[in-house]
């Protein structure tokens, strides 16, 4: 867990400066179009609820990164093979599909240790994460 001294924060990113933001979070530019597309279809698997839209894109200060759905209404994950059922907010929902989309590309791609590195440092953030718990029942 983290403590006062090494919370992680969560920045969005700027609308003008999406482009620059996967070449600068992956080290090839084919595993961010593969992970921008995973993290859509995942979510697609995941939620009835979600029919795509905007994304939004947000920095951890640890290095790490996801993106979430730019959704007005909790969307209702599941039920998913570790029996997880239920409402999460957008940003959940978005870290939750970003977090699969990771773990899958890490096996996928295991030359890239990008992809596990930033699956862990996105873990880190679901500790202090309001909705936490919820996210740990969906991953796990």
């Amino acid at each position: 867990m983290n403590t006062p001294s090494n919370i992680i924060e969560v920045t969005r990113v700027a609308y003008c400066q999406r482009m620059d933001v996967g070449p600068r979070i992956f080290k090839n530019i084919d595993h961010w179009l593969a992970f921008e597309r995973h993290v859509y279809s995942t979510l697609d698997n995941l939620s009835k609820d979600y029919d795509g839209g905007y994304w939004e894109f947000f920095i951890l200060s640890n290095g790490g990164f996801y993106m979430a759905p730019d959704a007005t209404k909790p969307l209702h994950i599941g039920p998913l093979e570790n029996y997880f059922e239920g409402d999460v907010s957008p940003e959940a929902s978005g870290i939750i599909a970003c977090l699969y989309a990771l773990s899958h590309l890490s096996f996928q791609y295991q030359a890239a240790g990008e992809f596990g590195e930033l699956y862990h440092l996105l873990y880190d953030l679901v500790y202090d994460h309001p909705e936490g718990q919820l996210i740990m029942g969906a991953i796990n």
